[in-house]
């Protein structure tokens, strides 16, 4: 008989290759693990899905992001101990599984070779890219791969579905000014108020779509039913976010439904079907926004927290649009800064580029002289291009790029390769999937919106793997167990132990606030001693002591980070700064100088201090201070 014959949908389809033989008592231990396995698994799926986009914690200093790197590492943990408990790991595909392998490999090579080996593997605060962060990421890959296998999809769509509830419910809450997280700025104007975390928040809600369209794969009302709310909340949010990237990917994921059929050469009618319904939704969510915008307590057009209604939500977003395109963008040109000082640091190092968040260090050293936008008024600190596919080659190098684009293209063609009756809601999925990779273009990663990226990617190729009856290869159980124990017990650490570091460091921040430095360079050491992966604890601490004025302190605080981290310009030129006024000699300090100086020839202002320095180093005696508007030293002859 047909293996193939009268295989169910593959929303529900489970993995029909032989399973080993449970009859002797080790297979029946064997067959429990597997069990709690894939408990495991799915658990790991839970809080990565579900659970990383909707957490935050105001009590900390990174209120927003850390927490969210906190889940995904739990994520990762609960994944690995499932996949050394599962028979097979790595996907069926040939292609798949190379590329998969080979970006792994080589983005391990490029943390170990990058630029900051150890700040990178939790990455620079607020963006937090490092390498365990990419580990999260490769794991979510397999774990969308293992839940197709498990027949368990609708788990991962309900676990989405879940968190961009969330997402939708607290930015209502702020739409109607009724937010009760005290930030620092006005949550009401913007859904949480800064325009970085807005886009991420709109880069979340657009993989969401993508993924919650493969939700009901069999049609009928239950599926129109969610493709029109899933797209009101997605249009809802991406309009109180009042981003225009956004926006504009919101267009291209629409546009490319019918486009994804083309290719797929099947179920055009349904795309085009299936389009309309998306539009139905986000004419609701704009009239939503629409909504929440004018009304406040009642009253009509009294706009958000006294904003007026055209400074908020979807006319807000619409105002900005028109913006940017009668009045010009400055923002536009500092983006094209980024990009165009980004290739030469790639350049640089094209193999294995700087390793995971090394652009923070690369960027500066190798950086074009006439940058434009915001480098022309300060000298502005990049942890990213804002463009996917710089930030992958500066990563991990021309070769990690290639590797990251041949997965993504490999289960592409794998998934619309496959016939109509198989497809499970693909076409929405991958118009999606382009829009969230059009807004990539513009803006860093997202961590909640890049995991969903990630998952879906396995989820897709887990339903085109399908149809592949072969067993993948099956590793003994001591090997796994060896390299995944430690791992993971690391990831759980690491993930629980953040967040009390962090409190200690938004206490150094208060501290600091009201200048005093020594308490706050004693707080932020604390943090460092706490998670001595943190590059932001340590630099934060050196310039405590800086700014105390205890040069002792600062030259040994400084010397320190400089030998775990490799300091930047800053610290480098305020390090021969300190050890000049405490009477260095000119042949130590001068080298120093030079040193700065190298790594950010083109920044605002550094070649003045080089200069500056290099008098002060050569003379007999130097006053050495620190106003209360300049952060960094100053020295002159006495």
């Amino acid at each position: 008989m047909d293996r193939m014959e009268g295989r169910p949908s593959m929303m529900t389809v489970r993995d029909s290759s032989p399973e080993p033989s449970d009859d002797s008592a080790v297979g029946l231990t064997r067959g429990a693990r597997e069990g709690i396995g894939r408990l495991l698994t799915l658990a790991g799926m839970v809080v990565a899905l579900g659970v990383a986009p909707a957490v935050f914690l105001p009590g900390i200093y990174d209120d927003f992001t850390l927490m969210k790197q906190s889940a995904l590492l739990v994520a990762a943990a609960l994944l690995l101990v499932g996949f050394a408990a599962a028979p097979e790991v790595l996907p069926r595909r040939p292609v798949v599984r190379y590329a998969f392998l080979a970006l792994v490999a080589w983005t391990t090579l490029a943390w170990l070779l990058g630029e900051d080996p150890r700040g990178g593997t939790l990455g620079v605060y607020q963006y937090r890219h490092g390498y365990l962060t990419d580990v999260s990421y490769f794991a979510l890959f397999l774990g969308g791969i293992a839940t197709v296998r498990m027949g368990r999809t609708k788990l991962a769509v309900v676990a989405v579905a879940a968190g961009l509830a969330a997402a939708v419910l607290y930015t209502a809450v702020q739409a109607v000014g009724r937010d009760p997280v005290d930030w620092w700025t006005n949550t009401a104007t913007r859904a949480i108020g800064t325009i970085g975390n807005a886009n991420e928040l709109a880069s979340y809600a657009l993989i969401a779509l993508a993924f919650l369209g493969l939700a009901a794969p069999g049609g009928g009302r239950l599926r129109m039913a969610v493709l029109v709310c899933s797209a009101a909340a997605v249009s809802f949010v991406i309009l109180e976010s009042e981003s225009r990237s956004g926006l504009a990917a919101l267009g291209v994921a629409v546009a490319c439904v019918p486009v994804a059929a083309e290719l797929a050469r099947g179920g055009r009618r349904e795309a085009w079907r299936e389009t309309a319904l998306l539009v139905a939704g986000f004419t609701a969510g704009f009239v939503l926004s629409v909504a929440a915008g004018s009304f406040v307590d009642g009253n009509p057009n009294a706009g958000r927290a006294g904003t007026g209604p055209d400074e908020s939500g979807a006319l807000g977003t619409i105002d900005r649009v028109r913006s940017g395109v009668t009045h010009g963008d400055e923002g536009a040109s500092t983006r094209y800064a980024l990009w165009r000082g980004t290739v030469p640091a790639i350049m640089a190092s094209p193999l294995w580029g700087s390793g995971p968040d090394g652009l923070f260090l690369s960027f500066p050293q190798h950086r074009p002289a006439d940058l434009g936008g915001e480098f022309e008024q300060y000298d502005l600190t990049v942890q990213s291009s804002h463009n996917l596919v710089l930030d992958t080659a500066a990563a991990t190098g021309l070769v990690g790029l290639g590797a990251s684009v041949v997965l993504t293209l490999a289960v592409l063609a794998g998934s619309l390769r496959q016939r109509e009756r198989l497809m499970a809601g693909s076409y929405v999925a991958w118009g999606g999937i382009a829009g969230y990779l059009a807004m990539t273009m513009l803006n860093p990663l997202s961590l909640a919106g890049h995991a969903g990226f990630c998952a879906l990617l396995g989820v897709m190729e887990g339903q085109t793997q399908v149809r592949t009856l072969t067993r993948g290869t099956t590793w003994p159980a001591w090997p796994k167990w060896t390299v995944v124990a430690p791992v993971a017990a690391a990831l759980t650490v690491i993930a629980v132990l953040q967040p009390f570091a962090d409190r200690r460091a938004e206490k150094a921040w208060g501290a600091y606030a009201a200048k005093d430095y020594r308490t706050a360079a004693g707080r932020y050491e604390d943090a460092a001693a706490l998670m001595p992966l943190s590059r932001d604890y340590s630099q934060r601490a050196a310039l405590s002591w800086l700014r105390s004025l205890d040069l002792e302190e600062a030259e040994r605080a400084l010397t320190q980070f400089d030998e775990r981290f490799g300091a930047g310009s800053n610290e480098v030129l305020d390090l021969a700064a300190v050890r000049i006024a405490l009477g260095y000699p000119a042949e130590e300090t001068l080298p120093l100088i030079d040193r700065g100086e190298g790594l950010n020839p083109h920044g605002l202002a550094v070649a003045a201090s080089a200069a500056q320095f290099r008098v002060g180093a050569v003379a007999e005696s130097v006053v050495f201070g620190i106003s209360d508007t300049d952060v960094r030293p100053g020295i002159s002859p006495r």
